[in-house]
């Protein structure tokens, strides 16, 4: 058995993106007894490469989807500053340099 937040966040991407199990499986090329298995926890984890084609086909951050780190859908946290520099910067050069 794998993590079962992953399972979790697995069968809320499908949710958030308002498909069935049979809908999501079909996009990804696996049988629905697959998926049904990754949403609960059990069998195998899937691979890297079906995580990725899962949150294209779902429209969900693969990041968040494989770690549960930053969220489901929006910027990916690569994309997210760590730091504002506009509270830090005390001119646009200083920012740039930041």
């Amino acid at each position: 058995m794998f993590n079962k937040q992953i399972a979790d966040r697995i069968r809320e991407a499908r949710r958030l993106a308002g498909v069935t199990q049979s809908q999501a499986a079909c996009a990804l090329g696996v049988h629905r007894g697959t998926l049904g298995h990754w949403e609960r926890g059990e069998g195998h984890r899937p691979t890297s490469k079906n995580l990725e084609r899962l949150a294209a086909a779902l429209d969900v951050n693969y990041e968040w989807l494989a770690t549960g780190r930053g969220l489901p859908r929006g910027l990916p946290l690569d994309a997210i500053p760590a730091v504002r520099l506009d509270c830090f910067a005390h001119s646009e050069e200083e920012e740039r340099l930041l």
